[in-house]
């Protein structure tokens, strides 16, 4: 007679299995072809799993965290284009960076995983997917108020989430500790390449200089303390929280180190043009000279509300009609110019970016762990997000800063 427990054994075979030959497919080292058979396979062990739980409810914890994907998932693993797509599909992975998936949030991330608070607190999640401190004590609602039908009446605190790093390029890098790359700085010609057939002068000679560079991963952390037990046990509450605070605050930090991180490339800079619309347009002017192609402008909300109030005609800026449909707003596009309105105030300067020249934002995985025992006798759990993560800032032409110095 099978019993749950051996189904359980083939599940974990199928899935461990699964697993081993997508990264080896990722590396290189066999042909995705292969990946077909083992997931059908894991398929057929999952409904097999899931079949026999069903008749034992006091297993339904496991059923919970053996089930990947909800079966509306599975009506659309159709849509996939190749068996590895299919086989992240059947993990309930997330593909991220360079693998076809998309982000999905720290929530989604965390509920797709095996995490439960007393048999697995620390679970590792795909950075790519889910982009893809607590100073003050949280308040939260009494116990009668948990109903997890009533989780959408939660009003949380305003978040300011106008991020640039969902318009970057990104790569899922696992668990690297640096970034090593080689930079071309240098490009001086002398010389003229065109000349005389029977010519016997020197040739033009172009010089380049070209440097290794090894740059480190940087760490991205927050810890929410003394979060009800309660709270962290129901799935729709946890998930909400989790994608209000959790992830906003590591997104926030994971923006700012990319401003900081081309602050540090020190772009050019230039303030050619006497409204900020002209502006913009002389340094999409200055960056195609470069060979860039800009397709970002990134702006304070100062600047973009200066822009939006543009007049035209008679005095610009009293009584000329706006420049954009007031009724209508804003196109979302400036001379094919994505516009993102950052977090922050009025004094951080407009960049014309490059995203493909500019760079590439490395993440690599994101530890959730919950601590359930320092609290213990408080029934109160102490959650950690933990990422690692980098700018890496490519070829600084890729930017264009406007600003007079």
């Amino acid at each position: 007679m099978t019993t749950i427990t051996d189904h359980r054994e083939q599940y974990d075979i199928a899935r461990a299995e699964l697993e081993r030959a997508l990264k080896s497919v990722e590396a290189g080292t066999l042909d995705e072809h292969i990946l077909g058979p083992l997931t059908a396979r894991l398929e057929r062990a999952r409904n097999d799993l899931e079949t026999c739980l069903s008749v034992n409810p006091s297993q339904t914890d496991y059923i919970s965290a053996s089930r990947s994907v909800t079966p509306a998932q599975r009506g659309g693993r159709a849509m996939a284009t190749s068996p590895g797509q299919l086989a992240l599909r059947s993990l309930g992975a997330t593909a991220g960076g360079d693998s076809g998936d998309t982000a999905r949030g720290l929530a989604e991330a965390v509920s797709k995983s095996r995490f439960n608070l007393r048999s697995n607190p620390s679970v590792m999640l795909s950075g790519a997917a889910v982009f893809g401190a607590a100073t003050k004590a949280n308040v939260w609602a009494a116990s009668t108020a948990l109903n997890p039908s009533h989780a959408s009446d939660v009003a949380p605190l305003g978040r300011d989430s106008r991020f640039l790093y969902p318009h970057l390029p990104s790569k899922n890098i696992g668990n690297e500790t640096a970034i090593s790359d080689f930079v071309q700085s240098v490009r001086s010609l002398t010389g003229t390449t065109e000349r005389a057939i029977d010519a016997t002068s020197t040739k033009a000679n172009l010089d380049l200089t070209v440097v290794a560079s090894t740059e480190a991963i940087k760490g991205f952390a927050v810890t929410i303390n003394s979060v009800p037990n309660i709270v962290i046990e129901s799935n729709e509450q946890l998930g909400e929280f989790l994608q209000s605070e959790g992830q906003f605050q590591v997104s926030k930090a994971l923006d700012d180190h990319i401003l900081a991180q081309i602050v540090a490339s020190t772009p050019a800079f230039g303030n050619t043009g006497s409204t900020f619309i002209d502006k913009v347009r002389n340094a999409i002017s200055a960056m195609r000279l470069l060979g860039a192609n800009p397709n970002v402008l990134a702006v304070n909300p100062t600047d973009l509300a200066a822009l939006d109030l543009f007049r035209v005609g008679g005095s610009t800026t009293t009584d000329g009609a706006y420049q954009i449909d007031v009724a209508r707003g804003r196109n979302t596009e400036l001379w094919g110019l994505t516009v993102v309105e950052r977090v922050g105030g009025g004094t951080d300067p407009a960049y014309v970016i490059d995203t493909a020249m500019l760079g590439v934002l490395y993440v690599g995985s994101v530890r959730f762990d919950a601590d359930p025992y320092s609290e213990f006798k408080k029934n109160l759990t102490t959650l950690r997000i933990e990422l690692n993560g980098l700018f890496h800032i490519r070829n600084a032409q890729g930017a264009r800063r406007i600003a007079a110095t």
